[in-house]
């Protein structure tokens, strides 16, 4: 839940179901869909990886589920790798000064 959420749990044998009067939802697991019933009177059922807030809009952590496009877990992954080839390049480019090679003397205690 997310800070300053209004949401009210209701278990029995079939599941998990719940009245969301405000904030935010997100259904971390479940082996089988949460029922969550809207500020509005809609309900609707969410799978691990999905949310939804009070004013009745549903999230999908997952961007190619269901033949979803675009999402903001695409464009996380993105920037990490993308941070990561830019900090690869800079480092084999830059003139760090790093020296392989040369004259090092090695101190054995087996010599």
């Amino acid at each position: 839940m997310a800070p300053n959420t209004t949401f009210t749990v209701n278990f029995n044998e079939k599941g998990i179901t719940g009245t969301l009067a405000s904030g935010m939802i997100t259904v971390l697991g479940a082996s089988n869909n949460v029922g969550v019933k809207m500020a509005d009177g809609n309900t609707v059922e969410l799978t691990a990886g999905e949310s939804a807030t009070a004013n009745g809009k549903t999230y999908d952590k997952d961007a190619n589920k269901a033949g979803k496009s675009g999402g903001a877990a695409w464009w996380a992954w993105a920037a990490i790798f993308g941070g990561a080839a830019v900090g690869v390049i800079w480092a084999a480019t830059s003139g760090n000064g790093l020296q392989l090679g040369g004259t090092a003397t090695v101190a054995s205690p087996s010599r």
